[in-house]
């Protein structure tokens, strides 16, 4: 018995060690299309990535991409939609063995986004979506955006919490959202400077040919 454990031990350490050295021996410039298509597949954007690639593979399967952007349409007056220094997107582990790339979740780090051309949010099957440091430019810049968000699946419910400055204060947020269609309802949990606390119920209306309306119940 006791040989046979030594011999589970062994093949564990040996697999993990395999495990931690393969992605070195992978170049990843060489799946750099199948990366970029799978982000534009689960952003609905053309993405360009200009950065290093990296492949970890314990404890769980993950892609890190540096100097990512997404182009603005032509004549705007800013050129790039977003731009992000580095985007970790967590990797699922089925479609991987199979040499498929499916994100269950991003990670944005320094993202700068003009909002002015931003389009329909596409549909994709993200788990958890963190921005960490983002900029919202615009009339009302919002800096030092910090964003953790989990969705149980494409029609929710879903559930985010988070900071912001806006005119150099900082404010705290949670937001649940009962489920995701045309009628979207949610509760808005904001925290404000001074221990301030404002909470908002209401319905968020997106009609499926665009625009929207929001009705707060309190």
């Amino acid at each position: 018995m006791r040989k046979v454990l030594i011999a589970c031990v062994t093949l564990l350490v040996v697999a993990a060690g395999a495990l931690l050295a393969a992605p070195r021996f992978i170049d990843l410039d060489w799946y750099r299309g199948t990366i970029t298509a799978e982000l534009r597949r689960t952003t609905g954007l053309p993405v360009v990535v200009t950065g290093p690639l990296s492949l970890t593979l314990l404890p769980t399967p993950s892609l890190s991409a540096a100097a990512i952007s997404i182009a603005n349409p032509p004549g705007a007056a800013i050129p790039e939609l977003l731009r992000a220094r580095r985007v970790e997107a967590g990797l699922a582990v089925a479609p991987l063995l199979t040499g498929r790339l499916v994100f269950r979740s991003l990670t944005l780090v320094d993202p700068v986004l003009d909002p002015a051309h931003l389009p329909r949010a596409p549909d994709f099957a993200l788990e958890r979506l963190a921005i960490v440091n983002g900029t919202i430019l615009g009339r009302e810049r919002v800096d030092g955006l910090d964003v953790t968000a989990s969705l149980a699946d494409a029609a929710g419910p879903a559930h985010a919490t988070g900071g912001l400055t806006l005119r150099g204060a900082r404010f705290g947020f949670e937001l649940d959202i009962d489920r995701i269609a045309e009628r979207i309802p949610f509760r808005l949990a904001l925290t404000m400077p001074a221990s301030a606390h404002l909470l908002l119920t209401g319905e968020a209306s997106v009609p499926a040919g665009g625009g929207g309306r929001i009705t707060r119940r309190r």
